[in-house]
């Protein structure tokens, strides 16, 4: 990433902190464009991913809102998430990160295929931790 890019990260999670901070609405993209000069309208989601990526925000997201939590203070912006309607047959299918489809791609498998792997490393450890503290694991 280029210094100009780390300098508007830097101002991105300053402003979001004090947003958090006065229990204010995350701002849209388009007004964190305006206010950080950024031409691309894509490019507060692009950043933000890379802030939460990074471990210094967790987002919460719905289809038309976002709530921005600073990992450093535990302070939220404002707001509500609607749950997206579901209009068809059968349940709504889940979303997954995108950081965990950029991390099976990286690691070279098919997205069923990395997220079993996944849950198996994770069932791995919770085993592991269990037989370390003397309890019986299924």
């Amino acid at each position: 990433m280029s210094a100009a890019s780390e300098v508007t990260k830097r101002k991105l999670l300053a402003w979001l902190t004090k947003i958090a901070a006065a229990g204010q609405a995350c701002p849209t993209n388009a007004v964190i464009c305006e206010r950080l000069g950024i031409k691309s309208p894509s490019g507060p989601a692009y950043i933000l991913d890379g802030l939460e990526r990074a471990g210094l925000v967790r987002v919460a997201r719905s289809q038309n809102a976002r709530i921005v939590t600073i990992v450093a203070t535990g302070q939220s912006t404002a707001g509500t998430l609607a749950k997206a309607e579901h209009v068809g047959r059968g349940p709504a299918k889940s979303r997954v990160s995108a950081a965990v489809m950029r991390a099976a791609k990286v690691d070279g498998r098919d997205l069923p295929s990395f997220v079993t792997a996944l849950i198996e490393m994770g069932l791995e450890c919770w085993r592991d931790d269990r037989a370390q503290h003397g309890e019986l694991a299924a």
